[in-house]
């Protein structure tokens, strides 16, 4: 996952069809499901930029981080973090109960608004929602409501586990189940001006299980290029700027050096995610927030 503080971002498969044996209309934006916005979302100017730079904001850093605080000026998007897939294909949201505060505030500073897609703690329903052709029209149908009803401009897809455990079976199983759901965002989501990112890992322990077909339906790819150590390794720099850019074109290559050179995926979708939190080894490789950090080590602070 991403840092528990607003942070900026920035193998060939034989594909199976998923919808043989079930015929699934697309999701049309007058289904009853789709929830319209009670009144016509206000038209905004979104800020003139070169470049996409993201912060994730996470929901239950509300109170540690209120939305009034947030520096809009050095942001191009933000991406509300939470939203969860369900196992009956409906999208649970009910962290995000400041979603229209926080997209009035972005907005009239011309930044864009995603919803991050995750997987609960507890609970990995992206496969099997993804899997399913009924399920997944749903989920689609419920994160177009979402998206519509809340006036934001993109969703962004936080795949990150991976069945390991199960065998390579699985693990194909669940790079048809992504597919889908991205090719289905794809047609459904894209076409009504909505974009769609990705988040994936920074190199090629989990990076190899996202499929290559994946850059042509999303707009972005942001790398997580941190947590190359943690509470399950030996103590050692877990975000670098050899971590992070990478060298050469081979397997072991790491960040954007991984993704444009070894996978030779488009370098223009490509953005680079930075974490704003350390790990503390004094304390078994716990994550350690930004501002306490900045508490210990004041000359450490970003200009």
């Amino acid at each position: 996952m991403f840092s528990p503080r607003i942070l900026p971002v920035f193998s060939a498969l034989l594909l199976l069809s998923l919808d043989c044996a079930t015929t699934v209309e697309p999701v049309r934006i007058d289904d009853p499901v789709v929830e319209m916005a009670p009144e016509p979302c206000r038209p905004y100017e979104k800020k003139a930029s070169d470049r996409v730079v993201a912060g994730f904001y996470p929901a239950w850093e509300h109170e540690t981080l209120p939305i009034d605080e947030i520096p809009f000026e050095r942001f191009t998007r933000i991406v509300y973090a939470f939203a969860y897939p369900e196992a009956d294909g409906s999208l649970d949201v009910r962290d995000m109960d400041q979603v229209s505060r926080l997209v009035d505030r972005a907005h009239a500073a011309g930044v864009e608004v995603y919803v991050s897609l995750a997987t609960k703690h507890d609970a990995d329903h992206f496969p099997g929602v993804s899997s399913d052709p009924v399920l997944r029209r749903r989920f689609v149908q419920q994160i177009l409501g979402f998206l519509v009803s809340n006036c934001m401009d993109g969703v962004d897809v936080d795949w990150e586990r991976w069945d390991l455990k199960s065998g390579q079976a699985t693990i194909r199983k669940q790079q048809r189940a992504l597919l889908a759901l991205l090719r289905d965002l794809d047609r459904d989501i894209r076409p009504r001006g909505y974009g769609v990112s990705i988040d994936v890992y920074p190199s090629h322990g989990y990076g190899r299980y996202y499929p290559d077909a994946i850059p042509d339906l999303v707009d972005l790819v942001q790398i997580m290029a941190y947590d190359f150590s943690g509470t399950w390794s030996r103590p050692k720099p877990h975000s670098t700027y050899a971590h992070a850019v990478g060298d050469g074109t081979g397997r072991g290559t790491t960040g954007l050096a991984y993704w444009s050179g070894y996978r030779n995926w488009p370098a223009e979708k490509l953005v680079l995610g930075l974490p704003l939190y350390g790990r503390n080894f004094n304390d078994g490789g716990t994550s350690l927030a930004y501002r306490l950090i900045l508490a210990d080590t004041p000359a450490v602070a970003l200009a």
